[in-house]
């Protein structure tokens, strides 16, 4: 029987300023690019022995991953083609038909799945051109592949002594079991039946539902509530253990401290990346931070007046909200029980996209210099969390240690 939750909220929102990671989070962004531009030297190399300078891309994201990841793999591969000298076109004889395909570790002696990006050089007669393309895997750390593919995990056992291996174990079996778990009220999403971690979405002063109740099988996996154009939107973290634990927001891709100025940020410059929640209760955010008194809600906007758009970050990410839940402890104090031992300082940084400007040699051997931009329209998606009406808050940072990732609860709002 599931737990009577209340629905108190503290008003006051606790962030992260002092931070000790687990040296298995890795940098999401930064292995994608690094395995499309692999991609993009074998399809260069297998071009040259043809004397060949064009080809067309097809993409298909991560499994149960719906859309936006189209796009910002063309924008990726057609720089790393033109680092080559090869252009990206719809007019070519070869295409090149790549996605991203879930690997079991099983038959290597390990255990759970990785993400790899694989793809195939196919002619104009739909016959294969030289091998087949494998990177090396993208994501093998659980709470990263539940991260990317929006499929709420719940990562750590009991018992404690979690490995990465048994995170992504625990990540394959919610995979295959496609099964989301919300409160009997509907309105309220965990990331295993213990209901430990969750969060619930508000509309206005009313609840939205996030599915149906006891263990529901979903077409993906994937959890959907419904939010409108021009609705504002308040998410509402949940930590039903008997430890305070630090969630990792992200909206869109995007930290809610992401536009946050510098009353906010740590003495070293860095934004903060936690909201710290105390044991058995609940808080709600309602929007991107300013400062430390003021915020601007989250609003459903039309996707070019989007924070993401507005940032200039890749969108693969719009349409979903995840969480991630640390165990959190004050310095001096013993671990919760389960923690893995932690390295301190093993942080690695989280990689954004910015404009920047490179060089490419031309097809007559000059160079020349190229901006890499983020498209934001060129997608089916057509909304995004844009900014609402400005409210007042009230922010103070704490320091704490941060344990593995223990859940990761995440949900949809953009189909």
């Amino acid at each position: 029987m599931r737990p009577k939750i209340t629905s108190k909220m503290s008003i006051r929102v606790i962030i992260m300023v002092g931070l000790l990671i687990h040296v298995s989070q890795i940098s999401i962004g930064n292995d994608f690019e690094v395995a499309v531009k692999s991609a993009a030297d074998s399809v260069a190399e297998i071009l040259g022995k043809r004397n060949e300078s064009r080809v067309s891309a097809k993409y298909q994201g991560f499994g149960n991953l719906p859309g936006g990841n189209e796009v910002g793999f063309l924008e990726l591969f057609r720089n790393a083609l033109a680092d080559h000298g090869v252009v990206l076109s719809n007019r070519a004889g070869l295409s090149f038909e790549a996605r991203v395909v879930r690997t079991d570790a099983s038959d290597s002696g390990s255990k759970g799945m990785s993400a790899q990006l694989v793809g195939q050089l196919i002619d104009d007669r739909g016959s294969p051109v030289g091998q087949r393309i494998e990177c090396y895997p993208m994501l093998t750390d659980g709470a990263d592949l539940a991260r990317q593919s929006g499929i709420s995990s719940h990562l750590i056992s009991r018992r404690g002594g979690d490995s990465a291996s048994d995170s992504s174990e625990r990540f394959r079996r919610d995979y295959d079991a496609k099964t989301i778990y919300v409160g009997d009220n509907g309105r309220d999403l965990y990331s295993n039946p213990e209901v430990l971690y969750g969060v619930s979405v508000i509309v206005g002063n009313q609840y939205r539902r996030l599915g149906e109740p006891a263990g529901s099988m979903v077409p993906e996996g994937l959890a959907y509530t419904t939010l409108n154009l021009g609705e504002e939107y308040s998410i509402e973290l949940i930590n039903n253990s008997d430890h305070e634990c630090a969630v990792q927001l992200k909206i869109d891709g995007l930290s809610p401290f992401h536009f946050a100025d510098q009353s906010v940020r740590k003495s070293n410059g860095e934004l903060p990346r936690f909201f710290v929640i105390p044991a058995k209760s609940r808080q709600r955010v309602k929007g991107w931070v300013k400062d430390s008194t003021r915020l601007l809600r989250f609003k459903v906007t039309p996707l070019a007046e989007s924070a993401v758009a507005v940032a200039g970050v890749p969108i693969e990410n719009v349409g979903m909200v995840s969480l991630t839940f640390h165990a959190c402890w004050q310095k001096g104090q013993q671990p919760p029980a389960g923690e893995p031992e932690i390295t301190k300082n093993s942080e690695r940084p989280n990689v954004i996209y910015q404009s920047v400007t490179k060089t490419r040699r031309r097809a007559d051997g000059t160079l020349e210099e190229y901006t890499v931009q983020v498209p934001v329209m060129q997608t089916r998606i057509e909304t995004g969390t844009g900014f609402g009406t400005e409210e007042s808050t009230d922010i103070r940072g704490v320091t704490r240690k941060i344990g593995v990732p223990r859940a990761v609860v995440a949900f949809r709002y953009n189909r």
